[in-house]
């Protein structure tokens, strides 16, 4: 299996409870890593809040979505706060890196 959506959200997860992790994970992992399209809409809205000094939390994030086709068909502002709600149980780093590999798994497969 070359995606992981469980891995997906768990990094994201681990990004909203923790805003400070966003420089760590950025390190080895872009928005183009995530094998679901909304996954990497709520990557790049989290890195982009944090890095423009702001809070990335579903309250803050739920405006980047409110016209996002994509994350309101899986869930919209409700996924936000399940995502946020969720308990990250490994290291974020580990996390990105295994969801990088996967990453380059695929495009080696594709192409």
């Amino acid at each position: 299996m070359l995606h992981n959506i469980e891995l997906e959200a768990e990094l994201l997860s681990h990004l909203l409870f923790d805003n400070q992790l966003v420089d760590k994970i950025t390190d080895h992992v872009a928005a183009t890593d995530f094998s679901m399209p909304h996954h990497a809409r709520i990557f790049t809205a989290i890195c982009s809040e944090v890095m423009q000094g702001g809070t990335a939390n579903a309250i803050t994030l739920k405006s980047y979505f409110d016209s996002e086709d994509d994350v309101k068909a899986f869930g919209g502002a409700k996924y936000l706060a399940e995502l946020s709600g969720m308990m990250p149980f490994g290291g974020a780093v580990d996390a990105g890196k295994q969801l990088a590999r996967l990453a380059r798994r695929r495009d080696m497969q594709s192409g």
